[in-house]
């Protein structure tokens, strides 16, 4: 099987198409991408999901904590007006349980603001010092928080609320409205009875529907949760014609596709292809479910299994391939890099880190950052 050839899509090249579009951002290399929903995701590979990509989410199967990344993904393009369409296999989930799903926005008014709210009310710059754990202090600036961790622009802040259900405008902002039931289209199919070539012509309906021609720019998110439901019934042979056929239909949309699975229901031949055929791959690990790889106080773990390829390279945008998951209640989940606070005695941590032979020289150090990304390789 000969390499996929490197990600460029003809449309990015023309900037002036996206100065009237919400939520779309500049991405390396002159290209275009969109928000994740989840901004500290956002800010450690390179902005987010470049436009025309198929991104695979493995889910942890005992946290859910993917939930919180699919909320953040059809939030965001409610908020930026972009087109959401959730292809659902499930048939016990409808269109209202979708609706019910969208996580609540609130707008965050003003920077000094924001700060009173995540420091606990406190207002010196000594007192933020004293009150904000060390491994945050860089995220706190002068009044205000830095502005990766939060979305939209410096003039529009917002965020999302997971624990609570979006109504038609933010929760705190009765004028800013969102059009949640016009911009999510929900489709259902039963795996058992509904063919994948009949369920590409629905797709590729339901997409055409939402485009007045051709030529219309609007962006298009597409969710595609519990995939593993997909492939119920069906050969490799037939998943793999689906998977390509897909990817076509994202490089010609201006949009991304975001497929949400748990990668232990998928046979193993299938895992592979859908490794070989995504852009971007994203796993997470919940401690709850693994408590031998428990790590200082985090939550879990994210891995970039696989990065987007830009123009024959590949992308070393982020740092590292793997990040910590610190869990905010019930309402979001921040993705950050790995920092352990010096212990006496942390061998355990260090295995967990990979990082044999340097335990003794790590306890004199303030942090611990793992598995760097490897170097530029160019793909012939």
């Amino acid at each position: 099987m000969s390499k996929p050839t490197s990600f460029v899509k003809k449309i990015n090249t023309a900037p002036q198409l996206y100065k009237q579009q919400k939520g779309i951002k500049p991405f390396p290399n002159q290209q275009y991408c969109l928000s994740s929903g989840t901004p500290t995701l956002d800010a450690l590979i390179g902005g987010g999901f470049p436009l025309g990509t198929l991104v695979v989410l493995y889910e942890d199967n005992f946290s859910h904590y993917y939930t919180h990344f699919q909320k953040a993904f059809l939030g965001e393009g409610v908020v930026s007006e972009h087109k959401c369409l959730i292809i659902d296999p499930d048939v016990l989930r409808g269109r209202e349980y979708w609706l019910k799903f969208l996580p609540a926005v609130y707008k965050i008014k003003d920077s000094s603001s924001t700060s009173s709210q995540a420091l606990g009310g406190a207002t010196s710059s000594t007192d933020q010092k004293l009150q904000v754990a060390w491994r945050y202090q860089h995220l706190v600036e002068g009044q205000g928080i830095d502005p990766t961790i939060l979305g939209g622009t410096t003039e529009d802040r917002y965020r999302f609320d997971n624990s609570r259900e979006m109504g038609t405008s933010f929760a705190n902002s009765q004028s800013h409205q969102l059009h949640k039931e016009e911009l999510t289209i929900f489709h259902s199919f039963n795996s058992e009875e509904t063919s994948l070539v009949a369920l590409w012509e629905q797709i590729v309906e339901q997409v055409q529907n939402q485009l007045a021609s051709e030529s219309d720019d609007r962006v298009v998110r597409i969710l595609m949760p519990s995939f593993h439901l997909f492939s119920e019934g069906r050969s490799v042979k037939e998943m793999v014609k689906f998977l390509r056929s897909l990817k076509a239909l994202v490089r010609s949309l201006n949009g991304v596709c975001l497929i949400s699975v748990d990668e232990e229901l998928l046979s193993k031949p299938l895992a592979a292809h859908l490794f070989y055929h995504s852009d971007s791959l994203i796993s997470l690990t919940s401690f709850k479910d693994h408590l031998e790889s428990k790590l200082g106080d985090y939550d879990g773990t994210l891995k970039l299994l696989k990065q987007p390829r830009i123009h024959g390279f590949l992308s070393t945008l982020s740092e590292f391939d793997i990040y910590a998951l610190r869990l905010k209640g019930k309402t979001g989940i921040i993705v950050e890099k790995i920092h352990l606070e010096p212990e006496e005695d942390r061998a355990g941590q260090d295995e967990n880190l990979q990082q044999k032979g340097v335990g003794k020289k790590a306890a004199s150090v303030a942090s611990v950052q793992c598995n760097p990304t490897k170097a530029h390789q160019i793909d012939f």
